[in-house]
């Protein structure tokens, strides 16, 4: 597990455990409705996040991650209207079925490229839920919770500042979401198109897909990359945003590098061609086709660099 989710799962927990021990201290001052909205919040935000977390790992297994989602929502979202009242459990329980379902469905069918922002989104309305469900239940808990609970949220700048910045600060985090599936990386291994020995990484492009859409390559790593046109139209790859130092033969063999620019491989139906280069940062990387409305039509994939 890397730092990122370890991060998210220590927030989630801290988040949660305010949620239920606020209403536990004054349970008879928080009214039924906002104990029913409070529960129903945290399983659907939770089930959210989760059911696209397991989305991106279990991509492929589209039943396998709902089955997980829906198992993590239903449960938060139960103990969490556990402190109100049976109203609170079901329609905490019931938001979580729904929000893991939806989840899960997110991650199936986000780009591999994509998974990193849209799980970083469900985090962010995650933690803004709950922030706000914090205020409702501690702003009817009369002035003792006031004065101890709400100094944060009455301070808009000191809110302002502390939200932000941990945002920023966890956006900072190297090799974020880069969640290495166990089938994937079979795949890779075992497959004809990744040979590890001579460092030579061969994608065949169809209409309308490459094969394999997903690799994983370490930093500093020499890589040739070749691409294998084998559908009826042209195609071509190109890797956003990665900082590469790319190597050339010259015809007297001798070796020309070029730093800072775009990944492109082109080949025309039945043709192929191939590209050496050295990835310079750790990262997620989507690579797609940028023949108009390739990339609509599925062509895209995702580099790690380890």
């Amino acid at each position: 597990m890397n730092t990122s989710l370890i991060i998210m799962l220590i927030c989630s927990i801290f988040l949660l455990s305010m949620v239920i021990i606020v209403p536990l201290k004054k349970k008879d001052q928080v009214s039924q409705m906002a104990g029913m909205m409070a529960a129903m919040s945290v399983g659907m935000t939770l089930g959210l996040l989760a059911g696209t977390i397991l989305g991106v790992i279990f991509k492929g297994d589209l039943f396998l991650s709902t089955v997980l989602g829906m198992l993590a929502g239903t449960t938060v979202g139960s103990i969490a209207g556990v402190p109100f009242n049976s109203y609170a459990i079901v329609d905490g329980g019931l938001s979580g079925v729904m929000g893991g379902m939806m989840g899960a469905m997110l991650g199936e069918m986000i780009a591999p490229g994509q998974s990193e922002s849209i799980i970083k989104i469900m985090f962010i309305l995650f933690v803004c839920s709950q922030l706000t469900v914090l205020y409702i239940l501690t702003e009817g808990n009369g002035k003792e919770a006031k004065g101890r609970y709400l100094r944060f949220y009455k301070n808009p700048v000191l809110m302002a500042i502390g939200v932000l910045s941990f945002f920023y600060l966890f956006n900072q985090i190297p090799s974020v979401f880069i969640i290495n599936n166990s089938q994937t990386g079979q795949e890779i291994i075992n497959s004809p198109h990744h040979q590890v020995g001579d460092q030579e990484i061969i994608i065949s492009a169809t209409d309308y897909s490459f094969d394999p859409s997903s690799l994983n390559v370490n930093l500093q790593q020499e890589v040739t990359l070749k691409l294998v046109n084998e559908g009826n139209v042209e195609h071509d790859l190109e890797i956003i945003g990665l900082n590469a130092e790319f190597i050339t033969n010259n015809e007297v063999h001798e070796h020309q590098t070029k730093l800072n620019s775009t990944v492109h491989l082109h080949a025309n139906a039945g043709e192929e061609t191939k590209l050496t280069f050295k990835p310079l940062e750790i990262g997620q990387f989507s690579f797609y086709c940028t023949i108009p409305g390739h990339k609509e039509a599925g062509m895209v994939g995702s580099i790690n660099i380890l």
